[in-house]
């Protein structure tokens, strides 16, 4: 799940930063050059593409239904030559009058297949709610699309959405790059907007020629180019094409609203009930998983419900909803997601299946859904500095109690995979897990504000698919043993098993004075079970003389604490104040420093600038200080209990509590952030902002130094 909202109805487009939403606006096609696409084959997807012969496709659009019994005229020698309809072109008239003489040969389809031209179309979109139109460049949409359209009584799709097209075709000679990748890229993406297809048709349009696509969640299959004017195969494998296009391949409990605007879907969960007016929120990669996140808000209730679908390997157990059903078997446990429903989806009794055969082995990935019950804003949403630091204490308290009651880590702990509520939330049917207090409870105690229930919280913790279920009785899979997370917010150790550099691993933290009594009569046995300890040193020689063990690997609970620490500095390094201040972007070698593969995702103490915006620079000695005991890997310390399950977890919700503490009326920890977020600056940028600083410094000094020094200046 992703907190990036978005209506499946814009087309690809490059993405602004590294920090990819999975929104349709900004992916599936992460890196693409906007009028470029040949890298969506090349770099992005370099194995998706199969060649296939015409028999292949014509196979493969039938499955293995009947084949109709007649066939389409032979087309023209160029289809330049055909008169353009009204609106359209030569390419959507010939397409037209094909799709006329397949309904009059198959008098029982209910609806018309149109092929439209969108050159200088307006599309709609839909965003926050609010529908608005726009222009969309000639380079961002298809030329052509099919749609349905029923008899008058009945709605019919609309050109302006992605989520009413029925195929896709690409004919412009004056494209920029691969027109294969093109075509790709655009089919791809309709199947995206179509959680209600397995499949969805393409078709490259040149004046002589030909190119089918035929994509699911395993590939992109398309042919060559084949010719109108062939007799034996234009006809043939066109009605092959045309059949699947009035027969598309559909997962049956989701049915389109086309009257709906924006789009939406009703969608029957097995055991579950019908979920009406469904709409898309954020779709993940279109290949493998093919991940869809949808949400439906009840009219009279307001509640929300949300529905997750992906399609996952024939043979992996889709253990996300087991995991869920684990977690909150006692009762709702606080702050994580509730399941509503979950399992495998049915096509008539069967489970829905896309195959792929290659020559060394044939796969196939099945359709699973799960229904969840609770919704909120990504992380990166959250307004306030002070909010942000609660909500990551909230984390790291959920994350720790999870695992000593449950065994239960997360493993993927991103700003994806957490979400804010609009406010506190306390449910009455909460397990009432042992020494479990969040930081509204803690923080309000010690100043003297309102109590509120140990148990509230605004932490909504999502996206369990990858969580590990370590309890004794339970035997490790493959997934259990192998490296997970989102690179950019992954543990050190997850990501390298190199060996141990020279580090000081420092005290634990004294929580603050003030705070002291609070936290010592509602959490007594931390105090006791982590009491203050002394620093220690790991030497250069030590580090060298370290023997690293080959044993199978193993996620540890303080790699989820490290993952939050990341996620909250990436929050703050993103951060830039609502009210109008000069822009200040995020220096490149910080930006390298944090996304890059082999980054150490936090700053050296004093080295501040480009870091965080100067609105927010009281923030950089928390994350130092945080960054100083997370910086070395605590498997290799060996003295004052840091080798406790819990360590590094009491370590940072100290830092942070003690932090919100003393700076509870700041006004820097209240300064509301804005929604835009603060980008990657070249090196020209800061070469003279950093002349800049320089010379206001040496002008600075200047002044100072005007008047001589007194004897007593000079003897100080």
């Amino acid at each position: 799940m992703a907190g990036h909202i978005s209506e499946p109805t814009t087309p690809p487009l490059t993405p602004s930063s590294l920090e990819v939403d999975s929104s349709l606006k900004e992916t599936p096609f992460a890196c693409m050059d906007i009028e470029v696409r040949d890298n969506w084959s090349d770099q992005v997807y370099p194995d998706v593409f199969t060649k296939v012969t015409w028999k292949k496709m014509e196979e493969m659009l039938y499955s293995s239904n009947n084949r109709p019994q007649f066939q389409f005229s032979a087309p023209p020698d160029t289809i330049a030559t055909a008169k353009p309809d009204e609106g359209g072109g030569p390419y959507c008239h010939y397409l037209n009058s094909l799709s006329e003489e397949f309904r009059s040969k198959k008098a029982q389809v209910e609806y018309a297949v149109k092929f439209i031209s969108l050159e200088d179309k307006v599309l709609d979109d839909n965003a926050s709610d609010t529908s608005w139109k726009y222009t969309v460049p000639k380079i961002c949409h298809p030329d052509i699309v099919a749609i349905r359209e029923y008899p008058s009584e009945k709605p019919s799709g609309s050109p302006s959405f992605w989520s009413h097209f029925e195929a896709i075709g690409v004919a412009s000679p004056d494209r920029k790059g691969d027109p294969n990748a093109h075509t790709a890229a655009y089919v791809v993406h309709h199947l995206s907007a179509r959680p209600d297809y397995v499949s969805t048709l393409g078709i490259l349009v040149r004046p002589s020629s030909f190119k089918l696509f035929f994509v699911n969640s395993c590939r992109v299959y398309r042919t060559s180019g084949i010719k109108w004017g062939d007799a034996h195969v234009a006809p043939r494998v066109l009605l092959a094409w045309f059949w699947r296009l009035y027969h598309p391949e559909v997962e049956s409990s989701i049915t389109p609203n086309y009257g709906m605007n924006p789009p939406t879907f009703d969608v029957d969960v097995a055991g579950f009930r019908l979920i009406h007016n469904v709409t898309i929120l954020f779709t993940g990669d279109p290949f493998d998983r093919r991940t869809t996140i949808m949400k439906s808000v009840d009219p009279d209730t307001g509640s929300t419900i949300v529905i997750k679908e992906q399609y996952l390997y024939v043979g992996d157990v889709a253990k996300e909803g087991h995991i869920l059903d684990k977690i909150h078997s006692t009762g709702c446990f606080p702050g994580i997601i509730r399941v509503l429903a979950h399992g495998s989806v049915l096509n008539g009794g069967q489970e829905v299946i896309v195959r792929h055969e290659r020559p060394s082995k044939d796969y196939a990935e099945r359709k699973v859904r799960i229904v969840l019950g609770d919704s909120g804003e990504g992380f990166m949403k959250a307004k306030t500095p002070k909010e942000a630091l609660m909500v990551m204490y909230d984390l790291l308290e959920v994350t720790r109690v999870l695992y000593r009651e449950k065994k239960i880590l997360h493993r993927d702990i991103s700003c994806r995979n957490v979400l804010v509520r609009s406010e506190a939330v306390a449910l009455d049917d909460c397990a009432q897990a042992e020494g479990m207090y969040f930081s509204e409870y803690l923080l309000n105690k010690a100043l003297d504000k309102p109590s509120v229930s140990p148990l509230s919280t605004r932490l909504l913790l999502i996206d369990f698919e990858m969580a590990d279920d370590q309890s004794p009785d339970v035997e490790p899979d493959r997934a259990s043993k192998s490296r997970a997370g989102t690179p950019m917010f992954e543990a050190g150790p997850v990501r390298s098993t190199s060996k141990p550099r020279a580090h000081v691993f420092p005290p634990m933290p004294e929580v603050a004075p003030g705070l002291q009594e609070s936290y010592r009569n509602t959490v007594s046995d931390r105090v006791e079970v982590f009491p203050p300890n002394e620093a220690e040193y790991l030497s250069r020689k030590d580090a060298e003389g370290v023997v690293v063990e080959e044993k199978p690997f193993r996620h540890l609970l303080r790699f989820d604490a490290e993952s939050v620490f990341r996620v909250l500095n990436w929050w703050c390094i993103r951060a830039k104040p609502k009210r109008e201040l000069r822009e200040e972007p995020i220096s490149q070698s910080v930006w390298n420093n944090f996304t890059s593969a082999s980054g150490y995702r936090w700053i050296t103490k004093g080295e501040y600038f480009g870091y965080l915006h100067s609105a927010y620079k009281p923030l950089s000695d928390l994350l130092y200080d945080i960054g100083e005991h997370v910086d070395g890997d605590l498997g290799w310390a060996k003295e004052g209990g840091r080798d406790k399950t819990e360590y590094l977890h009491e370590v940072i919700q100290r830092l942070i509590l003690n932090f919100l503490f003393v700076h509870w009326d700041a006004a820097f920890i209240n300064e509301e952030k804005s929604d835009e977020k603060r980008e990657q600056a070249d090196n020209w940028y800061y070469r003279r902002e950093r002349y800049r600083r320089d010379k206001e410094s040496y002008q600075s000094s200047e002044e100072e130094c005007a008047e001589p020094p007194t004897k007593k200046q000079r003897t100080e």
